[in-house]
């Protein structure tokens, strides 16, 4: 399915400032969770980067539509991930802009 985009994107940034941030408003419970589970900080927004891009890779054709909405299509994927202190699945939320071919990461999290 990955080839049905032009490119997959995801914003070291958004790992680092959001989901692994230990100070961000919203993104600190899922840092938490994140650190507990994984041992993954923001220092480790690109091994989480990298990870992610493997398994939308891996898994494209899990990928579940989720809703259609003024920005475009999203997407989630769950997957099952390893850190050399534990696992966890993850779900990731994707989307693809309305009028554009790009797979974008908007968010992830622990379940």
């Amino acid at each position: 399915m990955t080839d049905e985009f032009d490119a997959v994107v995801v914003d070291i940034a958004k790992l680092r400032d959001y989901c692994l941030s230990a100070t961000h408003f919203r993104g600190r419970h899922k840092a938490r969770v994140f650190r507990s589970r994984l041992s993954l900080t923001a220092n480790d927004a690109e091994q989480l980067r990298d990870l992610l891009l493997q398994a939308v890779r891996a898994r494209a054709a899990d990928l579940r539509p989720a809703e259609v909405d003024r920005h475009g299509l999203r997407f989630l994927l769950d997957f099952e991930m390893r850190t050399s202190t534990g696992a966890a699945t993850v779900r990731s939320a994707w989307i693809v802009r309305a009028s554009e071919r790009v797979l974008r990461l908007t968010s992830c999290y622990i379940l």
